[in-house]
């Protein structure tokens, strides 16, 4: 099999898990934010990538041994960037919804995240850039549809004082997810930087797909920090502490935990693709896992109820899918150039 069809595949996997993970967001209760994303933040950005690292890298002191400095050090300080996305993305999905939310924060991130490395490569061909900026262009067309489709959505919630108030956390969370977005470009610049750990990691004899694994050791550190940070400043401002004394809290630790595994089941699995795919993977390869991801949180806000009795909304967010395939469509044939 073609290391091109892998990489393919693995995104494929890797965009349904990113679509899927912020479900947990919308199930747990009785955690409040804060209760529910300090936990997450330390188990889905320090303890689950570095167990996966131990299983499928041996010798990972040795690596990082070889490695220059600022190959780890410069993939710390955007994943720091990166968590102010984070940060401003879970709390956008409270205000807007998974569907509004991936919309406007997976635009901007995508499109940001894969050109910036895209036009640092040596050697661009014009037909390469050409695909490559056509289909993100294409994708942001579809990401404008689904974002007016979430926007005629509120327009048909509520009335009267009700309406107000959703308007008003309708401007709070865009401003969210549009600060999420230029965050979060930060994070697939700060793997690209990163890359050249899966050289080094060859030679101990590790696969590309794991060695990509160690990237995310560094640009998740940089993120762990603010997330982290950010959750407890909460927990001790609210006293949200006792939320986890709290009937069913159990519960919610345990969707937490389901959570974060399949969070990082997709970034993981994105790098893993990306990093087969070779120099595009972190461009196109990004911009597809963007876009299915996209896709498969509308599937789910379908079956949630975001969009029940919303006929003229829902054929926005038909067309912008659609939209997305076909640049997922471009893309896969840029790798080809």
């Amino acid at each position: 099999m073609g290391s091109l069809l892998v990489g393919l595949i693995l995104i494929l996997a890797a965009g349904i898990f990113q679509g899927t993970w912020a479900l947990g967001l919308k199930r747990s209760e009785p955690l409040s934010w804060e209760a529910f994303w300090a936990p997450f933040s330390f188990i889905g950005m320090i303890v689950i990538p570095f167990i996966w690292v131990s299983i499928v890298i041996p010798d990972l002191k040795a690596i990082i041994d070889k490695i220059p400095s600022n190959v780890i050090w410069i993939p710390f300080l955007y994943g720091a960037g990166w968590g102010i996305g984070a940060v401003t993305f879970g709390l956008a999905i409270k205000y807007i919804g998974m569907s509004l939310s991936y919309g406007i924060n997976m635009g901007i991130a995508s499109s940001v995240g894969a050109l910036i490395p895209f036009f640092q490569l040596d050697n661009l061909q014009t037909g390469l850039v050409v695909a490559v900026v056509a289909g993100t262009m294409v994708m942001l067309t579809g990401v404008i549809l689904i974002t007016r489709a979430g926007i005629l959505r509120e327009k048909h919630q509520g009335k009267g004082e009700d309406q107000i108030v959703r308007e008003g956390h309708t401007r709070i969370g865009i401003i969210l997810a549009l600060i999420g977005g230029l965050s979060t470009a930060s994070f697939n610049i700060g793997f690209s930087k990163a890359l050249p750990v899966v050289d080094v990691a060859a030679e101990t004899g590790a696969t590309k797909a794991n060695g990509s694994l160690i990237a995310w050791l560094f640009v998740l550190s940089g993120g762990f920090i603010l997330n982290f940070a950010y959750a407890v400043f909460l927990l001790i401002k609210n006293g949200s502490f006792k939320d986890y004394r709290t009937t069913g809290s159990g519960r919610g630790l345990l969707v937490m935990l389901a959570t974060a595994i399949g969070w990082f089941a997709a970034i993981g699995i994105y790098g893993q693709g990306a990093a087969v795919m070779g120099d595009l993977g972190p461009i196109a390869g990004w911009i597809m896992f963007m876009a299915l991801a996209l896709i498969v949180s509308n599937v789910w806000g379908l079956r949630t109820g975001e969009w029940k009795g919303m006929k003229v909304p829902v054929k926005y967010l038909y067309a912008g899918n659609i939209i997305l395939i076909l640049s997922w469509i471009i893309l896969g044939l840029a790798n080809t150039i």
